[in-house]
């Protein structure tokens, strides 16, 4: 799990430098305009897909904590049950 969100924080970057390095060319181009939509739209659908991503590991956490916890549930009862019978 760290290792997804170590990724997700590494695509947050890569998207904010993207950003930036975008910005810095249109504002050197002498008509921007021209790129301006294509590039927005790119950027859009990468943040649409890195939320997306993020919505999915946090269910994937929800549902890895309750598996966890039933687990735990589970191993405790058969403890319990352990010394009736022995």
């Amino acid at each position: 799990m760290k290792s997804l969100r170590q990724i997700l924080l590494t695509k947050d970057e890569e998207i904010n430098s993207l950003k930036r390095q975008l910005k810095a060319v249109l504002q050197s181009q002498s008509d921007p305009g021209t790129n301006i939509n294509h590039y927005e739209g790119f950027l859009e659908q990468q943040a649409r897909e890195l939320a997306s991503t993020k919505k999915q590991l946090q269910e994937y956490e929800n549902r890895a904590e309750e598996c966890k916890r039933k687990w735990n549930q589970l191993i405790k009862v058969n403890l319990s049950l352990l010394p009736k019978v022995y």
